[in-house]
């Protein structure tokens, strides 16, 4: 099964969604720790180069040519005007082009600003914009590379079977989609667009009154697999969306190289529960779970070791330490929850978590055959 955001459009409107989307992930793989942030969204060209995008994905939507990003890939490198003049051959009409995205595109708000880069920009402007554009379809140029390779292993009945995904497969209570993206290159990017698009559904089901069940998306290594533009503002609306975020990260610290030092201070805040493992050392965090538990008297005593005095003192101040938060071993964990200093949760052994998890299968299998 592979991932096609055209496939999910319906509207010039979502268009420019995903067209946005897509902009605002394209430095992902590229730019690395040292680039600052990966993930950004605002930028001079992206904005000039969001309409026209908008347009060729409306065009390859089944509002369009239903022809996917396959066709997408090949539009965005072909203008589909004569550049040069003189005697050149006639271009084939209706090949995949910019120009002909422009035809496909009943929706004026997106086409004519295409057709403006086109027929009445600067060609050096323009030639930006192709560029930034480009970037932006990247992974599923990588997507469809590795397709290729792949082809040849598979089966006749394999290849029909290969299908686009449909959000619309989430709609069933019971099912589970795996998404495997590599943390290196930028199909990152494909990742994005995809959770993106499923959000973005379960939000309009929330809307309308549709939801019947809530969604869990757990995003595992979440900076370097799917850094989502807007996690902010779906970690600040879960409760409303119908979704539910489980994100994972070696260290909170990812988001500042990621998303920038105050994208990253504000998720450590609005992030309603935390689970601290052995050997992060999340300061901030603790020391911020420490606060909840006030102030209190702490009475301390020294022993004087050559004369064999002892004295005592009070003071004033926090009830306990952040390092008293820290787990102690690897089956130790801190479970942060807003308002709380947290708890101390125990995380078994996979070994050991097996035998409980057949244990609680079995007694739900009993509970359901005698009703």
């Amino acid at each position: 099964m592979v991932t096609d955001p055209t496939r999910t459009i319906a509207s010039a409107h979502e268009a420019l969604t995903v067209a946005e989307t897509m902009l605002a992930t394209s430095g992902v793989g590229f730019s690395g720790a040292s680039g600052g942030n990966a993930v950004a969204a605002g930028g001079l060209w992206e904005s000039q180069a969001a309409p026209p995008l908008a347009c060729l994905l409306y065009a390859a939507s089944p509002q369009g040519n239903s022809l996917g990003m396959p066709w997408v890939l090949d539009a965005v490198q072909d203008f589909g005007i004569d550049e040069t003049g003189g005697d050149q051959p006639i271009p084939e009409l209706g090949r995949p082009s910019w120009l002909t995205a422009y035809g496909l595109c009943e929706q004026p708000k997106l086409a004519a600003p295409l057709y403006s880069v086109i027929a009445g920009m600067d060609s050096r402007l323009r030639d930006s914009i192709k560029i930034t554009v480009s970037k932006a379809v990247t992974p599923w140029l990588r997507l469809g590379l590795s397709a290729d390779e792949g082809a040849p292993y598979l089966s006749a009945v394999e290849r029909v079977a290969v299908e686009s995904f449909d959000v619309h497969m989430l709609d069933e209570p019971d099912a589970t989609l795996f998404v495997i993206a590599p943390n290196t290159g930028s199909v990152a990017g494909a990742a994005v667009a995809l959770i993106d698009s499923i959000v973005r559904h379960f939000r309009r089901k929330m809307a309308n009154h549709q939801l019947t069940h809530p969604l869990l998306l757990e995003l595992d290594e979440v900076c370097n697999s799917c850094p989502l533009p807007d996690l902010l503002t779906y970690v600040g609306e879960s409760a409303g969306l119908g979704v539910n975020i489980l994100a994972t990260v070696q260290a909170s610290a990812h988001f500042d190289v990621v998303f920038g030092s105050k994208y990253a201070e504000a998720l450590r805040e609005m992030f309603p529960g935390t689970l601290i493992m052995y050997g992060a050392h999340e300061r901030h965090l603790l020391e911020q779970a420490s606060h909840w538990l006030g102030e209190t008297t702490r009475r301390t005593e020294a022993y004087e070791p050559t004369g064999g005095s002892r004295g005592q003192s009070s003071q004033f101040g926090q009830a306990i330490g952040w390092q008293e938060l820290l787990p102690q071993s690897r089956e130790e964990a801190q479970l942060l929850q807003r308002g709380t200093a947290g708890e101390r949760v125990h995380i078994p052994d996979w070994t050991e978590f097996l035998a409980l998890f057949d244990q609680a299968v079995q007694r739900r299998i009993k509970k359901a055959q005698w009703g």
